[in-house]
């Protein structure tokens, strides 16, 4: 077994990159991370001063 090295890593990122599937996973993550705020984002603009 080979040590890791920083070309490895690079390969791994490039592959992760270039697979089509990453990115909306991704995407959706931080959506779905995001949710909650939001939600609560058009509430406190929509509130009277």
């Amino acid at each position: 077994m080979k040590a890791i090295d920083a070309s490895d890593i690079a390969e791994m990122v490039g592959n992760l990159l270039l697979e089509p599937s990453i990115i909306p996973s991704i995407l959706r993550l931080l959506l779905y991370l995001s949710h909650p705020a939001i939600f609560r984002l058009p509430a406190l603009k929509a509130d009277p001063p």
